[in-house]
C-alpha cells in the first residue's frame, strides 16, 4: 500500500499527515503504529483528504495541532483560510496560515460553562473531541516517563481515559513572566500515551481555565510548550460565555515522501 506522508512540526509537536484518507479503525491503527515505528519523533497521525478538506485522526479524536497542520498542508504553506472537517467534531472548523511559518485554527469549544468542572485542584475543560484536565505542577519531574504515569493515573481516577476518545492532563507552571505547559495526552482507541512536545487543544484548555478567573470579552494568553516554542490563545466571549477560541503558533514541514507499507 503506497502512502504519501508529510511530517509537519506545529510548535514542535511532530505530526504525520497521510494520504489516502482512511476511516477504518483497524487499518488506521495498523498504519499509525507502523509510521510511529518508522518515525519515532512522530507523536500523532492524521489521514487527510485534500479534495474534500478533511482530516481523520488515527484514534478518531480531535487534535488542534493536526488541524493547524492540515491547513498548512492544504494551503501549501501559503497565507489563506479554509473550512476543514476534523474528526471528533460535527461541524467544519476554520483554520489557516498567517505567514510562511505561522498557522492558526479555531477550537471546537462548548459555549456553556456546564462543560467546565472544578474538582479539587483539577479544572476539567471539555472540548468537542477531546477533554483536558488543567492543574498546577508542583514540581517538575526528573523525567517525562514519571509525568506520563502520573498524568494517566489522574485520567483513570477521574474516569476520563475510558469515557472520551482522547483526554489529557495539562500540567502548568507559572512564574511572574511566563506560563509553561507540560502536556500528557492519552488516546483511547489506539492506546497511545505521550508527553507531547506541544499541545494546541491543551493550550486552549489552559486558556479557558484562566479566562474563568477574569471573564473578559477579549482575553489572550501565550503559553510556552515543552519544545520551547509558544502557542497563543485568543478568546472572545459574550455575557460571561465563550464565543470562540483561536490558537496560533509556529509551524514547519519536516519531511515529505511516499512510502510502501
Amino acid at each position: 500500500m503506497n502512502l504519501k506522508i508529510a511530517i509537519l512540526s506545529p510548535g514542535g509537536n511532530d505530526t504525520a499527515l497521510v494520504e489516502p484518507f482512511v476511516v477504518n479503525k483497524r487499518l488506521k491503527k495498523i498504519i499509525n503504529d507502523k509510521i510511529m515505528k518508522m518515525f519515532p519523533n512522530v507523536e500523532q497521525v492524521g489521514f487527510v483528504d485534500s479534495k474534500k478538506l478533511r482530516i481523520e485522526m488515527a484514534g478518531g479524536e480531535f487534535c488542534g495541532n493536526a488541524l493547524r497542520s492540515a491547513a498548512y498542508y492544504f494551503l501549501k504553506g501559503k497565507p489563506g483560510k479554509l473550512e476543514i472537517q476534523a474528526s471528533g467534531v460535527k461541524n467544519r472548523l476554520s483554520a489557516g496560515v498567517k505567514s510562511s511559518s505561522v498557522a492558526w485554527a479555531k477550537m471546537p469549544v462548548y459555549k456553556s460553562k456546564k462543560k467546565l468542572q472544578k474538582i479539587g485542584r483539577f479544572t476539567i475543560v471539555q472540548l468537542k473531541g477531546i477533554t483536558h484536565v488543567v492543574t498546577d505542577l508542583q514540581k517538575i519531574p526528573d523525567n517525562k516517563e514519571e509525568l506520563k504515569i502520573y498524568g494517566k493515573s489522574i485520567l483513570d481516577k477521574l474516569g476520563l481515559s475510558v469515557k472520551y476518545p482522547a483526554s489529557g492532563v495539562m500540567f502548568i507552571k507559572r512564574t511572574a513572566k511566563r506560563l509553561s505547559l507540560y502536556p500528557v495526552v492519552w488516546v483511547r482507541d489506539i492506546e497511545t500515551l505521550f508527553y507531547e512536545t506541544a499541545c494546541a487543544s491543551g493550550s486552549a484548555a489552559v486558556g479557558i481555565a484562566r479566562w474563568t478567573k477574569f471573564c473578559k470579552e477579549n482575553f489572550e494568553t501565550k503559553i510556552i510548550q515543552p519544545s520551547g516554542k509558544e502557542i497563543k490563545v485568543d478568546i472572545k466571549a459574550k455575557r460571561d460565555a465563550i464565543d470562540q477560541v483561536t490558537i496560533s503558533g509556529p509551524i514547519e514541514t519536516v519531511l515529505s515522501k511516499t512510502i510502501n507499507l
